[in-house]
């Protein structure tokens, strides 16, 4: 199973659902994703699930991990 992590468009998306009262399951149905991925996001990034910021949590997360530019290969 291959794992990616969620873009900042994700995190968009799953803030503008939450803010209409979208339920997780057909937030990560919409993203093609799994309910728990979405869950997971919400819980570590949000102060309440009504107040989650896409921003933050993809602050939060580029933080976590390490950014570097992904140079091409030059063979």
């Amino acid at each position: 199973m291959s794992y990616s992590r969620l873009s900042l468009i994700e995190r968009e998306e799953i803030s503008r659902e939450l803010a209409f009262g979208t339920n997780i399951r057909t937030i990560a149905s919409k993203l093609q994703r799994s309910p728990s991925t979405v869950s997971r996001e919400i819980n570590i990034n949000a102060v309440h699930r009504r107040f989650y910021r896409a921003v933050f949590g993809q602050q939060r997360a580029n933080s976590i991990r390490r950014i570097e530019p992904k140079s091409p290969l030059f063979f």
